[in-house]
């Protein structure tokens, strides 16, 4: 069973279930100095080659447990690049909607965004999300294009209020952006 997730009120810091903080919710300078000890202790728990090496039962061959240098492996966005990059796909995704969507695209894109916020990185955005849904009037407006143009920019809305960033007229750019995949 996994832990609790949780924020530290103190520091901002957002915590997983097993008490690290979460790639996914934190600006990573923000917890850095909180994974440095972590990190040392992980550096040091990965056996080297010749500590540990698995072989085959001719032992001809020798598995390594070291990472080559070359081998890149990508890093979790922190929570700002993960919302900026969410709102550029969700606008997208609204813009390119059916104009006149059948009952089963209606039916997808619904579930789609109510699973969305089940499953979205960050688990305190995720919660936000369905908290600002579950409000009377928000549930997913996807009867055409620009209504689901309007309401996502209403989400988005929701979420900059909060963060104290400017907010835009959903009527304007609903319109809009309806209209851009026409252009």
């Amino acid at each position: 069973m996994f832990g609790k997730r949780y924020r530290d009120k103190e520091t901002g810091i957002i915590y997983d279930e097993n008490g690290k903080p979460c790639k996914s919710c934190n600006i990573f300078s923000s917890f850095q100095s909180a994974t440095t000890g972590m990190n040392a202790r992980k550096q040091n728990a990965v056996p080297s080659k010749t500590e540990s090496p698995m072989t085959d039962m001719s032992e001809s061959h020798t598995i390594s447990n070291e990472v080559p240098d070359s081998v890149s492996f990508p890093r979790l966005p922190d929570v700002a690049e993960l919302g900026r990059s969410t709102w550029t796909f969700l606008h997208a995704m609204a813009a390119n909607y059916p104009k006149k969507p059948t009952t089963v695209e209606k039916t997808n894109m619904s579930s789609f965004l109510y699973n969305f916020s089940k499953f979205y990185p960050c688990w305190a955005c995720a919660e936000d999300l369905r908290i600002w849904m579950a409000k009377d009037g928000n549930d997913p407006k996807v009867e055409d294009r620009e209504s689901l143009c309007q309401w996502i920019c209403e989400a988005h809305n929701d979420v900059n209020e909060r963060l104290g960033k400017p907010v835009f007229n959903c009527d304007i750019w609903a319109k809009k952006a309806a209209r851009m995949t026409d252009e």
